[in-house]
């Protein structure tokens, strides 16, 4: 009995890891035909294109850091934290319109439909200003940030960074994301640390945008700022892709937290199956989750099976209906296997 629980179990797991390689080889395979296809061409065309958009960055740039009379301190604690936090209200002034006006166009996108539609607005109110204060206890840690990027060297003046070496630094600046998000996450749901620290941040089980910087500040600046600033540190970047990474960081938040699986923008099905089961899904990207095993349940779940960009207007529920609902149909129509 044992001896064959063992072999249904690595049965199992070849086929999970067969078909992460079969995505894998879908998606980079004809990539590779057509670039290998295009390649003087694609290389002629990007080297224009960035050759001539690197000289107006750099002009752009150049303005920015007159602007700020070449204080380089202040154009690293205030000029960042003002581009970021920028970013973030645009990006959760779309979302939260959705959640406090709940259009009826919007409701099959919404991941959790049966929680938080709509919003309770007291509970939004203290979430908010929870948010404000952790986005105000980042201008310190900024200030610090400042002398730790001079002394490993990072350029702030300096003509920007070629578009091949940006490609490379934010390759690096997501895996290094990926180890210490991970780690720093799974261990603030350790037993000690998850009652005093990660609880407010799962309070929201279906999350809103802005429940991203909704925690602990010790949270906010171990698990969310240091593993997203480790990369810029670590490869002395320009302050300049240290600005557009935060700005990506942040969207990229908002997108996990919204609650809305939304056209064009990737999937934020694991994010959200995070918060509603709370032990899977601790990583970014997923490779640490799929090597820890720590997205087993999850890839069992339905939610794995909408767990794709959509490029068009049908949700991802429409595409792929609960199994319940896809067992009833092959019943009518009796064309079950």
């Amino acid at each position: 009995m044992k001896q064959q629980v063992e072999e249904e179990e690595t049965t199992a797991s070849q086929a999970t890891l067969g078909g992460v390689v079969k995505k894998a080889a879908f998606m980079i395979i004809p990539i590779l035909v057509v670039t290998i296809a295009a390649r003087n061409s694609v290389v002629w065309h990007i080297e224009h294109f960035f050759g001539a958009s690197r000289l107006l960055l750099t002009s752009i740039w150049l303005h920015l850091y007159a602007l700020f009379d070449g204080d380089e301190k202040a154009l690293t604690v205030w000029g960042t934290w003002i581009s970021i936090t920028l970013v973030f209200w645009l990006g959760a002034s779309f979302f939260l319109a959705l959640d406090l006006t709940t259009p009826a166009f919007i409701r099959p996108f919404k991941i959790q439909e049966d929680k938080n539609f709509p919003v309770d607005r007291k509970r939004l109110m203290k979430t908010l200003m929870v948010v404000v204060c952790n986005e105000l206890l980042f201008i310190p840690f900024l200030w610090a940030m400042y002398y730790v990027m001079k002394w490993r060297g990072c350029t702030f003046k300096d003509e920007l960074p070629t578009f091949q070496w940006f490609l490379i630094e934010f390759v690096v600046y997501l895996l290094i994301e990926e180890v210490g998000f991970y780690y720093s996450h799974r261990l603030l749901h350790h037993p000690l640390l998850y009652k005093s620290i990660h609880k407010v941040h799962h309070q929201w089980q279906a999350p809103l945008c802005i429940v991203g910087l909704y925690c602990h500040p010790v949270e906010n600046l171990v698990s969310n700022a240091m593993p997203i600033m480790a990369g810029p540190l670590i490869m002395g970047s320009h302050l300049s892709t240290f600005w557009f990474w935060m700005a990506m960081a942040a969207l990229n938040t908002l997108v996990s937290h919204c609650g809305y699986h939304l056209p064009f923008l990737f999937s934020n099905e694991s994010h959200d199956y995070h918060h509603a089961k709370f032990n899977q899904n601790f990583g970014v990207l997923g490779i640490l989750d799929y090597l820890h095993g720590t997205d087993a349940a999850f890839r069992e779940s339905i939610s794995y099976d909408r767990h794709f960009v959509l490029c068009g207007t049908t949700s991802a529920k429409e595409l792929v209906p609960d199994r319940e609902k896809q067992k009833s149909k092959c019943e009518i129509y009796d064309v079950c296997e």
